[in-house]
């Protein structure tokens, strides 16, 4: 008995809930009805308060209808009503059935080709910022057309006649198609100033870095296209690096001591505030979205493809290769050839600059001989059944060395990193024992007797380039790896010797692999100095396994033969 009491009240309950649910659908139903009416006659959008006075007479009654219930309600209601925007007009057709027939094709093609409605997202702010800069150009050409009849007329002795300002805005509004109000008074103001341009609309005062900001832009958003996007502090830290021990800082010092009450060099948060209103159409600050380290999903064929477009498109902007009108075949030398003669595809570009072109990658090594191959299988004598011993030395020290060799196939540059703490002249210098040193040690000109190739103290591996002779260049670290900051000294080392030259605009191209090393700020802000601008390309993040430039066995794999051969002769 009681559980048929239990089922009887169940069946209630949901009868109930489902009476209850249909009463409010046809509530909703009928104030949407009444909404979109209001809608149509108000040129497609709701008379304002419409909404918020309709809730004031249903809610009383109805305490669970919302705001948000109600909208969404509309927005399904209107979305569900047919448009006749797009049917064309029919005309002469006598049958029914073939008028239904024309519009339910042509509505059902117009559904399919329905857009977006509204302009993109950032437009808008972009047509305000266009409309912004037009007016103040407009301003500054009416200052100084003004000022210039006014000049000629002192020159005279006369006056400029009575509403001839009038007629200077009159004529550049309508030469640049601008409506708003410009009032003369601000222009005369301008001209007593003796302040005719200006930079925004509203006056005041203009930071002197506003020149470098483009150039800061930009090194964010390439940093948020590599996904190292900079936390604001770090954008901070960026300006102020940027201008540390440059003129443009010794003007910002001048600048604040005029109009702010101190004097120092750096910018701070009110700087920033103003930098991100000023840029606001081209970066934002926001919650960022964690997302998975996988090298899989950066070792894409699309990724690759993207990389290799956007690194011969950075090739013809620093003028060291051209595109071509068509692809032709070329052979291992770069000649033009029939597809016969060719070495791998079609080419749609050349290089025209190799000289001015630099590339490079790490080969690791070590001055322990355990872990060392045998060299082209070279076999020992021995008793049978015995193993042949060699000698072998088990001191573990580290190194990396990177050639920078240009795409001529000519070395630029010897960087040699080696493991340790504190650097040490003997071992940069190297010992030949091979060598019988010159005179006696405790001599002050031992060493310099003794320093250079084929001496005892030989030196590192000195490259000639371009006329240039460039030393080894040697560094310290204690896992003798290589650093954002050791790559940004081997390039000044290179501008230090004036290596390439830039007067013709043909800009210095390296291009490296997607090492983190590459992705820090330290060395994004040098290659992007105006005075030594590099154009770096970098390849794929995390995807150095499948693809690493220079990383070849006429070069690194050569290196590695060589060294198990010295360290055995040793």
């Amino acid at each position: 008995m009681t559980r048929s009491k239990t089922r009887n009240s169940q069946r209630v309950i949901r009868y109930a809930n489902r009476a209850r649910k249909i009463s409010r659908d046809a509530l909703l139903s009928d104030l949407c009805k009444g909404m979109y009416e209001a809608y149509k006659k108000n040129n497609n959008r709701l008379p304002y308060g419409h909404l918020n006075n309709l809730l004031k007479e249903v809610q009383p009654d109805n305490e669970w209808m919302t705001r948000n219930m109600l909208n969404k309600a509309f927005i399904k209601y209107r979305s569900q009503q047919p448009t006749c925007d797009d049917l064309p007009i029919v005309v002469g057709v006598k049958k029914s059935d073939s008028l239904l027939s024309e519009l339910s094709n042509v509505s059902s093609n117009a559904a399919k080709s329905t857009k977006g409605i509204g302009r993109p997202i950032g437009t808008t702010e972009e047509k305000k910022k266009k409309d912004e800069n037009t007016l103040i150009s407009v301003k500054n050409e009416i200052s100084q057309k003004y000022a210039a009849l006014k000049g000629k007329a002192a020159r005279k002795g006369t006056r400029v006649k009575p509403g001839t300002l009038k007629d200077v805005i009159k004529t550049v509004k309508s030469i640049r198609g601008v409506t708003a109000d410009i009032s003369p008074d601000a222009i005369r103001r301008r001209i007593h100033r003796k302040k005719l341009t200006s930079h925004h609309v509203a006056g005041g005062q203009v930071t002197p870095l506003m020149r470098i900001e483009p150039v800061v832009v930009e090194i964010i958003l390439q940093m948020a296209r590599i996904r190292q996007c900079l936390c604001p502090s770090k954008g901070l830290e960026l300006v102020n690096s940027l201008i540390k021990g440059t003129p443009l800082q010794e003007e910002l010092v001048q600048w604040k001591s005029r109009n702010t009450p101190n004097d120092t060099g750096t910018v701070g948060v009110g700087y920033w505030r103003n930098f991100l209103k000023r840029h606001k159409t081209s970066i934002v600050s926001k919650r960022g979205q964690k997302y998975e380290l996988n090298r899989q999903n950066w070792t894409t064929y699309a990724n690759f493809v993207n990389m290799y477009t956007h690194t011969m498109s950075e090739m013809v902007d620093a003028g060291v290769a051209i595109k071509l009108d068509k692809p032709v075949w070329m052979d291992r030398l770069g000649n033009i050839c029939s597809e016969e003669e060719a070495f791998g595809c079609k080419v749609f570009y050349k290089l025209v600059r190799p000289d001015m072109c630099l590339c490079g990658d790490e080969v690791g090594g070590n001055l322990s001989m355990k872990g060392d191959g045998h060299i082209g299988g070279k076999k020992l004598l021995t008793a049978r059944g015995k193993v042949p011993q060699k000698r072998a030395s088990t001191r573990n020290r580290k190194f990396t060395l990177i050639g920078l060799t240009a795409f001529t196939g000519e070395p630029a540059m010897c960087i040699l990193i080696i493991e340790g703490k504190n650097p040490k002249g003997n071992i940069e210098a190297g010992i030949d024992i091979s060598v019988t040193p010159v005179g006696d040690n405790k001599n002050t000109n031992f060493i310099f007797n003794n320093s250079g190739p084929g001496k005892y103290y030989p030196g590192g591996p000195e490259c000639t380039y371009n006329g240039k002779k460039v030393p080894a260049f040697i560094r310290w670290h204690e896992s003798a790896s290589i650093t954002t900051h050791i790559l940004v000294e081997a390039l000044q080392t290179l501008d230090s010797y004036n290596i390439f030259n830039r007067t013709n605009r043909v800009k210095p191209f390296l291009i490296l692999d997607g090492h983190k090393s590459r992705l820090e700020l330290p060395f994004l802000q040098y290659i992007n100095t105006p005075k030594d601008h590099w154009v770096v390309c970098i390849g794929v993040p995390y995807g150095t396994a499948p693809w690493q430039v220079g990383d070849s066995k006429e070069q690194n794999g050569s290196f590695k033969i060589a060294m198990t051969k010295s360290k055995q002769e040793l």
